[in-house]
């Protein structure tokens, strides 16, 4: 019975943010027309695909229960340590690289203090936030601004993507890589917390950690 109210939550609770989502579908496209083509949509979902790439990973926290206010400053350490590394002469693929690897150290981190330790998410995080924020500063020179990199690798990421079909009137239509990404990382996700043991545990530790 409970079981099936937590279902019933659930549903109630997607139902609604759908419903949600269409209002504001109509009102935006009632007072814009313009809101509807195809570049304009194509723009909102690429603009939104790197908020949800974010999201993936911080859900399966929230499923545990727990919360990770640090990942901003994970993401402006990482950057600014590809800039530098980019800047220094390195190639870029092995820039980015570094800059996951140290994420992922900073993550292994926080997941250490909390799970090990005993500490509580939100003090550890904020003290990673701090940490990330200063380390991300003292990169960039103590300025405070972003190093531009001019790579093809980058520039495809944000630019290239799966071309779908011409039209008769010679536009093409295609699908930009970042929103590939998030479909392919959110389908991982999915497949890692409904179809094996570890996203069994997440859930069971999310709802009751102490049993």
């Amino acid at each position: 019975m409970i079981k099936e109210n937590k279902k019933k939550r659930g549903l109630n609770t997607t139902i609604i943010l759908l419903f949600i989502l269409f209002t504001l579908f109509i009102l935006f496209t009632l007072l814009d027309r313009n809101f509807i083509a195809y570049q304009n949509i194509l723009q909102v979902f690429n603009n939104l695909s790197y908020v949800a790439i974010i999201a993936a990973p911080l859900t399966m926290i929230f499923i545990l229960g727990e919360i990770d206010i640090s990942f901003g400053a994970v993401m402006a350490l990482s950057s600014m340590l590809v800039g530098n590394l980019y800047k220094a002469g390195v190639d870029i693929r092995i820039a980015i690289v570094v800059a996951i690897i140290a994420g992922a150290a900073v993550g292994a981190v926080n997941g250490f203090f909390v799970a090990k330790i005993g500490i509580n998410s939100i003090i550890v995080t904020l003290g990673t936030m701090l940490i990330g924020t200063g380390a991300a500063y003292m990169l960039s020179e103590g300025l405070g601004r972003s190093i531009p990199v001019y790579d093809n690798t980058i520039g495809m990421l944000g630019r290239g993507g799966i071309k779908l079909f011409t039209a008769s009137s010679g536009k093409t239509f295609y699908i930009p890589w970042p929103i590939i990404m998030v479909i392919v990382i959110y389908v991982f996700f999915w497949f890692v917390l409904k179809k094996t043991s570890l996203g069994q545990h997440i859930y069971a530790i999310g709802q009751n950690r102490r049993a």
